[in-house]
């Protein structure tokens, strides 16, 4: 709130304060290993309660630090979590038993860590979702119709599906995801959910069991859902204010451009020139979402909006399944990101736009991180001459 960034931009901080606190840890013993070894006097001191609930506490922080790294979380996301919650509650412990000191500073983390969780507590809902799949995308479509308002386009929500059908320890678990809509819309909260993984494809068997109506018709899957937040988001930055915006999105990415972009052509704004670049494996993933980026395209009267599709599993270079209006583009390979942002500079320049150009992505860390060297290296003249050049992240792996 302070600083106007999400928490999962802040979140390399966290990692580094656990990386000193580890690494900090093991001096400090192997230290006094070698002093009382020296002294002869290492049994002795080993049988001292006080060092044994500090090897205790030593042993919980290697533990956090290994059940940390990137092969884990990505590998066994429940053993990361789990061995977060058990260890560091035993290491407070063993703290305050290897050292009476450290106990007013356990108590102020516990005071605030509560407080936390009162905050979460307070933007928590739990409230009835129906779930809808979207096969061509691989994607499970979340609407939360008793939510509509509360949130600012590129903000995320963390969800937990409250059934027994995600599996045993499935409704334990709490994912985040990008909101797919703006607010206020008769459909309320939509989220687009890839199916990436146990969870995520637990989620979409869910929703491939659909019910059906009074007419037969199919519609969807209630399950009842837990729903905290929003956070994140762009923080302090007024979209809005921008002549020019360029919307990167890989994959379910496209839920930030979903949302940003209708924001931006329905309220007041200075922006002239919109351009959605989305990465997809299969050209058919454009099917569902079509008739979204139409009305977007013809909506926006005062607002020039080109979507550019590109599919990277391209088997040729033409794919006669579709008919795309003018507006709408759809092209094999990888996105050329250093000539679209040179083009959506020279567009919003030649529009008349000199307050700089938006660049939001979205989706995989290879995407923003490309995004970024591309931003950094782009021509010097072409930025100063649109006002500069403003990047903003969201990724799926922090």
């Amino acid at each position: 709130m302070m600083v106007g960034v999400g928490y999962e931009k802040l979140n390399f901080l966290h990692r580094l304060v656990g990386k000193l606190m580890v690494v900090g840890a093991n001096v400090h013993f192997i230290g006094y290993i070698y002093k009382w070894s020296l002294a002869g006097e290492i049994n002795k001191k080993l049988a001292e309660d006080y060092i044994r609930w500090g090897i205790v506490a030593l042993i919980c922080l290697d533990l956090l630090g290994f059940c940390s790294t990137e092969y884990v979380r990505s590998k066994s996301y429940n053993l990361f979590m789990a061995s977060h919650v058990v260890s560091f509650t035993v290491f407070l412990f063993a703290a305050c038993y290897h050292v009476p000191a450290c106990v007013p500073y356990v108590v102020a983390a516990c005071v605030f860590y509560t407080l936390d969780h009162v905050v979460r507590a307070i933007k928590t809902r739990v409230t009835t979702a129906k779930l809808r799949p979207l096969p061509e995308l691989g994607i499970t479509r979340v609407e939360v119709s008793s939510i509509n308002a509360g949130w600012r386009a590129g903000q995320h929500v963390r969800l937990r599906v409250l059934s027994s059908s995600m599996g045993w320890w499935g409704w334990s678990e709490v994912h985040p995801f990008t909101i797919a809509n703006v607010a206020e819309t008769s459909e309320g909260m939509v989220l687009m959910c890839k199916k990436t993984g146990r969870w995520t494809g637990s989620l979409f068997s869910m929703a491939q069991t659909a019910s059906y109506g009074e007419t037969g018709m199919e519609v969807g899957r209630d399950v009842r859902v837990m729903v905290e937040g929003p956070y994140g988001g762009v923080g302090h930055t007024m979209m809005s204010n921008y002549s020019g915006a360029m919307f990167v999105v890989g994959g379910s990415g496209v839920s930030f451009a979903l949302s940003a972009v209708p924001d931006l052509i329905q309220a007041p704004t200075d922006v002239k020139v919109i351009d959605i670049i989305w990465s997809v494996q299969d050209p058919s993933s454009l099917t569902p979402l079509l008739p979204l980026f139409m009305n977007l395209v013809r909506n926006s009267s005062s607002v020039r909006v080109n979507v550019h599709v590109f599919y990277t599993r391209a088997i040729s270079t033409t794919f006669d399944g579709m008919n795309l209006p003018q507006g709408i583009t759809l092209l094999p390979g990888r996105p050329k990101l250093e000539k679209l942002l040179d083009a959506a500079i020279t567009n919003t320049t030649s529009a008349g736009g000199s307050n700089g150009v938006f660049v939001g992505v979205c989706g995989p860390v290879s995407l923003a991180n490309t995004m970024a060297h591309v931003v950094k290296d782009s021509d010097v003249r072409l930025c100063t001459a649109v006002g500069g050049v403003k990047l903003h992240e969201e990724t799926f792996g922090w």
